[in-house]
């Protein structure tokens, strides 16, 4: 009688199966759909878009592994399984957090995706006790009972954020097209593209032309030599640089040659929140121009001058911006213009209309313990920690740190290389920085050649057997062209910052061939 019935059974059991993945994936595209809801919130932090991709991350990722959970049979894997999903909880609610943090007045609607948040996570609990059986039986009712209402409870919350986001987001554009005279629409109301976004929208075909303003992305960008290939996509290349020898610059269709620091004047403002003058003292050479006029130019060239109507001097562009800052934490509407800033040697924001002249040299902000939030109180913004996006391995055991190199260099040395004394001052060649028990185990001392490679690239250089290295770690300086063909190109999800400070590299002595 078993014998008869069995094949039955298992076409039930088979039958049950496919209705749980089908319910897991039919949970998932929900998850889906509730968080595409959240990532297209617009908010006054730019943190906030990357904070909410990943909260969508990990409950989709949670989706998909909950689902393997209720399909595996073996009951043994129950404590590992749990624990990588209060990891994925961990995460997820501390991400919840920031998000709270980062939207001070829309907290309360934080707070409450926060509650829907735990107890979706919490509905999981009971599954760890789960027999084989009750895996096939109860998985189905529990997802359409216990999981989607609560991220449709979460989706309802994530709608009122949005509303009111973009409602506060229009106002603000209102508001600043009122100071500068002109049309919102004409505003954009989303956010620009990041660095490796406009890499990416150049890979894809979306981005034709690029305009290239003082840096020079052909030297410093992470994993240089793909970046090469993607700037010979394009149909145009701008280039706008003091000098035309940058490696960015060579590979430009049009170079605006733009006069640099003492051959224009203007403002600037430094890490200690001082506004300073620049005084032009010397012409600029050829037909170098400075920034400020080569923008009013090719707005006039676009259609688009009726937008620098008011830009008259360098002088009239900074009292646009002292209208913008009015009533911000950074009002700087009691500078009365350039006169004042060079008789006092320039002034910290904020400093309002009506503040006392002259001003305190020095001024700390938050001395009276109050910071810039309804309540008063600061906010500890804090991301999750999460492993590096290439580890090392056997093929590639050393982990590749990059940064500055000496005090007579700077950056991608496009100034620096070009003065006698600097280059004397400076090394003369690239050198990778190797600690003593890396240097004997593979029998490299100062002064030897070597080669340093990367899943993307290969680089031989001179060592330098040095106790300041920590084992299982060597350094390249950021100022040679060669570092970033080893460098990997994996991104900060808030800040979009490249993975410069951590790659997986391997370090031998040359073969003879080489």
């Amino acid at each position: 009688m078993r014998l008869k019935t069995w094949p039955v059974a298992a076409l039930g059991l088979c039958g049950l199966l496919v209705l749980i993945v089908v319910s897991m994936l039919a949970a998932s595209r929900r998850a889906q759909e509730i968080y595409a809801q959240l990532d297209q919130l617009n908010t006054y932090h730019q943190n906030v878009d990357a904070k909410l991709r990943r909260l969508r991350s990990d409950v989709n990722l949670s989706g998909i592994f909950v689902r393997d959970y209720l399909l595996d049979v073996e009951r043994e894997r129950s404590a590992e399984y749990r624990e990588q999903l209060a990891e994925f909880r961990k995460n997820n609610m501390a991400t919840a957090f920031e998000l709270r943090e980062l939207i001070g007045q829309d907290g309360d609607r934080i707070a409450g995706l926060q509650t829907q948040l735990d107890e979706y996570w919490a509905a999981f609990d009971p599954l760890f006790d789960w027999t084989p059986s009750e895996k096939v039986f109860r998985s189905a009712g529990f997802l359409r009972t216990e999981v989607v209402p609560r991220r449709d409870a979460a989706l309802t919350i994530a709608l009122e954020i949005e509303e009111l986001n973009n409602a506060n987001l229009a106002a603000q554009r209102e508001e600043v097209a009122g100071i500068l005279g002109m049309d919102a629409g004409r505003i954009p109301a989303e956010r620009s593209l990041a660095y490796d976004q406009i890499i990416e929208g150049i890979v894809s075909g979306r981005i034709r032309g690029l305009w290239v303003v003082g840096t020079n992305p052909a030297h410093s960008w992470i994993n240089r030599s793909h970046l090469d290939d993607v700037l010979d996509r394009l149909d145009f290349l701008v280039v706008q640089d003091m000098y035309a020898s940058t490696e960015t610059a060579r590979k430009a269709d049009l170079v605006l040659p733009a006069a640099g620091w003492g051959e224009k004047e203007g403002t600037f403002i430094n890490s200690e929140r001082r506004v300073g003058l620049v005084k032009r003292v010397a012409a600029a050479p050829g037909q170098a121009l400075a920034d400020f006029h080569i923008f009013r130019l090719l707005a006039g060239a676009w259609g688009c001058g009726d937008l620098f109507r008011e830009w008259d001097t360098p002088e009239a562009v900074f009292r646009i911006l002292q209208r913008l800052s009015a009533g911000r934490p950074c009002d700087i509407t009691g500078i009365d213009g350039y006169g004042m800033l060079d008789d006092l040697g320039g002034i910290q924001w904020p400093f309002p209309g009506g503040a006392e002249v002259p001003p305190e040299p020095e001024r700390r902000l938050f001395e009276d313990g109050r910071f810039h939030h309804p309540d008063g109180r600061a906010r500890f913004v804090f991301g999750a920690s999460r492993p590096p996006a290439e580890a090392t391995s056997r093929r590639y055991p050393l982990v590749l740190l990059t940064g500055r190199g000496s005090a007579a260099q700077w950056h991608t040395q496009t100034r620096t290389a070009k003065s006698p004394l600097l280059r004397a001052l400076g090394p003369g060649e690239p050198y990778v920085e190797v600690a003593p028990a890396d240097g004997a185990r593979i029998g490299v001392a100062s002064g030897d050649r070597v080669v340093v490679r990367s899943a993307r690239g290969t680089v031989k250089v001179r060592a330098l057997v040095t106790p300041t290295i920590a084992e299982g770690q060597v350094f390249l300086s950021m100022h040679w062209p060669e570092t970033n063909l080893l460098t990997q190109p994996s991104f900060d999800p808030s800040s979009r910052q490249p993975s410069y400070k951590h790659c997986a590299v391997e370090l031998s002595r040359p073969e003879s061939w080489e």
